[in-house]
Parts: structure tokens; C-alpha cells; sequence
């Protein structure tokens, strides 16, 4: 893929950090990242006369409502430039870190400049994380809800939030009936029509729970309206996680939503499921439990009960699909292994019913 011209306002954000003429034989290339559901293409660019690496940066394009995604949350002023603009990654506590070095405004959108912090991501594939890695990322959730429970709403007005209506049905059927023409099709909305499917054969119980909050998440929104709210990532998938020795860096703040912050652990039990270490029971514990250390946010009663409950449900609403998909794999292991996964995230659908608005 050939590269066009460097733009000016990237030029000049790193030679304000590197001196005049820094870029004179900067070496450019393309990532494209395996685990990226847009599709996303990044550039790494390496600039000239370092050794230590201090000098590679990673620059991510970003335009309003510019892949399925940003389509499908109505994210018209660019969230992720919303909230380095805003001083939110600033405001994140020292355990967590983001890749963001600063952020330009481009003519038809802006540009992310990260440093480039490949070596610390988690090799992509099915393998288990170590459970120093789950302990590390369950932690560092638990931290930011923490953290930004109770922080002022004026703080995080005109960021540009995603809603939790828009974040609840970012994989519902309406999303892959809107992206059907685009092309080229991204990684993942050509599956979700079949998914949703294969999830009404083979759960038709919980379907008729799931069915209606696909296309009118208002009785689960009401609900989670109960329970204390936060600053919640809202993409914490393995790909998006990355591991210093004192940090643990957050990547792909574009799903960023104030909400109860279960939702970060209901999706990243849900979309992380072949890569944890423990169970799923065990897992919800070590978060609840590094919860309950920072002493800020309800780990027991009726209120941790609900908001646990619908944030499994919301999970249920964001990947069920894809489970369904899987149980329906030709491949035997993969099938056994997703029929388990299905019949967990059907079931906490049901569990649910209690809890909706």
C-alpha cells in the first residue's frame, strides 16, 4: 500500500518534541492490525539517529463517523480526539496509561500520535493470558471505575460520549442491515445477520428476551439507570490491553461511555472467553473483589446483584451472536466450546428478566 504525504500538522506536532527537521528521512510503514474490527489501518513511523525505540510512533487517522463503528454510535465529533482534547487520559491514574501522545486536528478529521508500544501488547490468538495479566487488567478496570465514580458531568460534557442505547446495539441487527452495501464489507458485520439467526434456533428462550433489546435497549438502559455510574472503557478485549512492568495501557478509547462499570466486565468476559485463565465465576470475583479494595463503588447486595445481572445480559446482547456462530462451527472442539459459551450467555439473558425497567 503506497503512503500519501505525511501531513503537515503531523510534522509539525513531532518536530515541536524532536527539533526542526527531525522527519528528514523518517522511515514510514503501514500496520494493519489482525485484531482490529474496522479493518484499521495505522502507520508506524520511525524517525532517524535512535536506538532505544524512544523514537517510533504509531498514528491512527480518525474521521467523523468514519468505519461501521463510528456509523453505528453516531460518533460525529471523533471521541477518541474528544478525550485527549478534554484532559481525560491525562486524569487517569498513574496504574493506567494510554498509548496517546497528543492529538492534531487534520483537514477532513484528526490523528491519534501514540508511542508505538507493540512489545507490550499480548501476542494475538486463542492462547490463555497468565493470570498476572488477568489480575493486571481486571485491576486496572476496577481502578478507572473507581476513579471516575462521582466525577463531575461537566467534566465529560461535549467529549462526545458514546450512549449506552448506541453501545448496547453496536452488534444488533440494524448494524449489519445499514453496513450491508459498504465496500470493501468490514471483518464483522457480515456475520452478525447469520449469528443473531443461529442464536434464535438454538436459544429460543432467551431470544425472546434478547429479540425486543436488539432493536430497543430502553427497558435495559432504565434499568442500568439504577445502578451508580462511571467513566467505562467500553472495548476491553485482549487486543486492546497492553502490559509495562507499572503500567497496564488501554488502547481504542472510540466505545467510551458513561455507565455502570460491570459493563467493561461483562464484555470483556464475553469477548476475552477462549483467553482466560480461570473461570468465568472466578474471573467476576477478582474484579469485584479489586472493586471492593478501592472502596468506592458497591461489591455486595442488591445493587452489585443488578448491576452484575445487566451487565452480563448487556453482554449477552454485544456478542451472543458470535457465540451462536461458533456452536454452529463444523469444527468439533470450537463447537463444544461455544455451545458451553452460548448456553452461559442465554442463561444470564433469562437471569435477567428481574432486573429490566
Amino acid at each position: 500500500m503506497s503512503l500519501s504525504p505525511l501531513e503537515p500538522e503531523i510534522i509539525a506536532f513531532l518536530e515541536r518534541r524532536h527539533g526542526d527537521g527531525a522527519l528528514a528521512g523518517v522511515k514510514r510503514e503501514v500496520m494493519a492490525s489482525v485484531d482490529s474490527a474496522t479493518g484499521a489501518i495505522l502507520e508506524r513511523l520511525v524517525l532517524p539517529g535512535t536506538l532505544d525505540g524512544s523514537s517510533r510512533y504509531v498514528v491512527k487517522r480518525l474521521q467523523p463517523r468514519g468505519d461501521w463503528i463510528g456509523r453505528a454510535t453516531n460518533d460525529e465529533r471523533i471521541r477518541e480526539y474528544r478525550l485527549d482534547a478534554g484532559g481525560i487520559y491525562r486524569a487517569l491514574p498513574a496504574e493506567i496509561g494510554t498509548a496517546v501522545i497528543g492529538t492534531v486536528e487534520l483537514a477532513d478529521g484528526a490523528a491519534l500520535v501514540m508511542h508505538d508500544i507493540s512489545a507490550a501488547l499480548v501476542p494475538a490468538g486463542d492462547e490463555p493470558i497468565s493470570t498476572q495479566q488477568l489480575d493486571r487488567s481486571l485491576q486496572a478496570l476496577a481502578r478507572l471505575h473507581s476513579t471516575f465514580f462521582g466525577f463531575p458531568a461537566r467534566l465529560l460534557a461535549g467529549l462526545g460520549l458514546c450512549t449506552p442505547m448506541h453501545w448496547l446495539t453496536l452488534l444488533a441487527p440494524s448494524t449489519a442491515k445499514r453496513e450491508a452495501a459498504t465496500m470493501p464489507p468490514d471483518p464483522v458485520t457480515p456475520s452478525i445477520l447469520p449469528g443473531w439467526d443461529a442464536f434464535a434456533r438454538l436459544a429460543l428462550d432467551a431470544w425472546a428476551i434478547v429479540e425486543p433489546l436488539l432493536a430497543d435497549p430502553l427497558p435495559l438502559v432504565r434499568g442500568l439507570r439504577h445502578c451508580p455510574d462511571t467513566l467505562v472503557h467500553g472495548d476491553a478485549k485482549i487486543g486492546n490491553l497492553a502490559f509495562t512492568s507499572d503500567r497496564v495501557i488501554l488502547l481504542d478509547w472510540s466505545l467510551t461511555l458513561r455507565a455502570p462499570g460491570a459493563l467493561d466486565l461483562g464484555w470483556y468476559l464475553a469477548v476475552n472467553s477462549a483467553r482466560l485463565p480461570v473461570d468465568r465465576e472466578d474471573a467476576i470475583e477478582r474484579y469485584r473483589s479489586a472493586r471492593a479494595d478501592f472502596g468506592r463503588l458497591p461489591v455486595t447486595g442488591e445493587q452489585w446483584e443488578r448491576e452484575l445481572t445487566l451487565s452480563l445480559l448487556a453482554g449477552t446482547l454485544r456478542l451472543g451472536w458470535a457465540k451462536a456462530l461458533g456452536a454452529s462451527s463444523d469444527d468439533p472442539a470450537i463447537s463444544t466450546r461455544e455451545r458451553a459459551e452460548l448456553d452461559y450467555w442465554a442463561s444470564a439473558a433469562l437471569a435477567a428478566r428481574e432486573w429490566l425497567d
